[in-house]
């Protein structure tokens, strides 16, 4: 999960398929549904998303609040 100034980055940096390096911390949640049975689900939530440099090449371009509003912008249309 990323939320924020990095979820918007990450939406308008990178494309479906493309691979990721990820840091963060791991959240468990567990809960017990209606007719008693346990569940659990394991996340990650994102501090850090970059692109994974093996088969690619990136190019790092810094950004402000307002920068990165304007490049959501742009990506949509």
């Amino acid at each position: 999960m990323a939320f924020g100034d990095l979820a918007e980055n990450a939406a308008t940096s990178l494309s479906k398929g493309d691979r990721v390096v990820v840091t963060g911390k791991l959240r468990a949640e567990s809960w017990e549904s209606a007719d008693g049975e346990q569940h659990t689900a394991i996340g990650l939530v994102a501090d850090e998303i970059g692109a994974g440099l093996r088969f690619a090449i990136a190019t790092v371009q810094r950004v402000n609040r307002r920068t990165a509003a304007d490049a959501t912008e742009q990506a949509a249309s």
